[in-house]
């Protein structure tokens, strides 16, 4: 088969570009895309229009209100929420058991307050072993002192998450390293002057209320 001269193959390229552009202007007349953009109903606006009164502004079509979700948080918010020692501010916690001396600051362990059913706080303070928490109050120990996670069992502790941590209702504090502190002649000399100082604010008390009565009947 020959091929054809340089002229007849121009010839060609030309009447199949006229064809395709004749093919293209019979599928799509001109003034056809306008008619159907004509014809089409214009979109809604993106936002409803600011002059609208707050009622009909949840009525409008266009209108969805997506409330935007929480930050997400974070270890140092959940600290709170993970340890029961309550509190407000900065103040750190420490452990009121006996050689330890745990606080918050340095470690990851929780720290809870101490029950405020008499029962319960009276064993806890008996298994503390400290005679200055005797005279005190359910309330006046649970408002400030702690105790923390090493002086339970595992089975008083439960994690219902990974950064919240509390105790069975009636878990009470079994481990204290009570040896040394019976044996260290330092914590029986401070617990001395604690008992005595005691001792001398309750007899003061009672002179006291009595040099005011004596006033009273004079």
């Amino acid at each position: 088969m020959g091929t054809l001269p340089r002229s007849g193959r121009a010839r060609c390229i030309v009447g199949r570009r006229r064809l395709l552009s004749r093919r293209r202007v019979a599928v799509n007349p001109p003034g056809r895309s306008q008619q159907c953009r004509a014809a089409s109903p214009p979109p809604p606006p993106p936002y409803p229009p600011p002059f609208l009164p707050p009622v009909l502004l949840l009525l409008h079509p266009t209108y969805t209100h997506t409330p935007a979700p929480p930050p997400p948080l974070r270890p140092a918010d959940l600290k709170g929420q993970r340890r029961q020692s309550g509190g407000g501010g900065t103040m750190p916690n420490f452990c009121a058991a006996p050689n330890c001396t745990r606080k918050s600051t340095q470690s990851d362990l929780a720290f809870f307050r101490f029950p405020r059913d008499p029962v319960r706080c009276q064993r806890w303070v008996e298994n503390c072993r400290r005679a200055d928490l005797e005279d005190k109050t359910p309330d006046q120990l649970n408002k400030h002192y702690r105790l923390c996670a090493k002086h339970f069992e595992t089975s008083m502790i439960c994690r219902s998450s990974p950064y919240r941590t509390v105790l069975r209702d009636n878990a009470v504090p079994t481990i204290f390293d009570l040896t040394s502190h019976l044996n260290n002649p330092h914590s029986r000399h401070r617990k001395r002057i604690k008992e005595l100082s005691e001792d001398e604010i309750r007899t003061l008390k009672q002179q006291k209320s009595v040099n005011f009565a004596e006033q009273c009947f004079d």
